[in-house]
């Protein structure tokens, strides 16, 4: 084998290795609802009125939601968006989950408060890849924020002043 070969395995290998360490963090912290800043970063809930819950960056959403008695789902399928802002260095985005297209302001007022120009969004079984392009928001398939809202204008208010 051959030097560019074989650091070219090194370096297969060494990413295979951080993916593991990463997803033994990653289940971990879902296991113990607690430190999962490694993992997660900092989390947010957004309820239907369009208050912003910061639950912090030590906690996972399901285990905020459970110390109030709900599930992650049960308040989703109230209208409640959660969002996670990914800081690591493998996972730079923002991430969330809703039952109504909509709330894509909501990620989209984090992903601009905190710098990030990337956000995954589901909303049911449907994944949204948007990405940041010359100041303009746009899914990865081209279409903007306007083409995929339901209401073809902003409804809610933002959430960072």
């Amino acid at each position: 084998m051959d030097n560019k070969n074989y650091e070219c395995c090194l370096r297969r290998i060494k990413m295979k290795l951080e993916d593991l360490l990463k997803q033994s963090k990653l289940d971990e912290a879902k296991k113990n609802h607690e430190g999962a800043e490694i993992a997660f970063g900092t989390g947010y809930f957004v309820d239907p009125s369009g208050k912003l819950y910061d639950i912090g960056e030590k906690i996972t959403h399901e285990g905020w939601a459970n110390k109030r008695g709900q599930t992650v789902n049960d308040l989703i399928d109230r209208g409640w968006t959660r969002m996670r802002n990914f800081n690591s260095s493998t996972m730079n985005y923002v991430q969330g989950d809703s039952n109504n297209i909509n709330n894509i302001w909501y990620l989209i007022d984090l992903a601009d408060h905190v710098g990030k120009n990337r956000i995954i969004f589901w909303v049911g079984r449907h994944r949204f890849d948007l990405s940041k392009r010359d100041g303009k928001w746009e899914s990865d398939d081209g279409r903007g924020i306007e083409e995929l809202t339901e209401s073809k204008l902003r409804t809610t208010s933002p959430i960072f002043a």
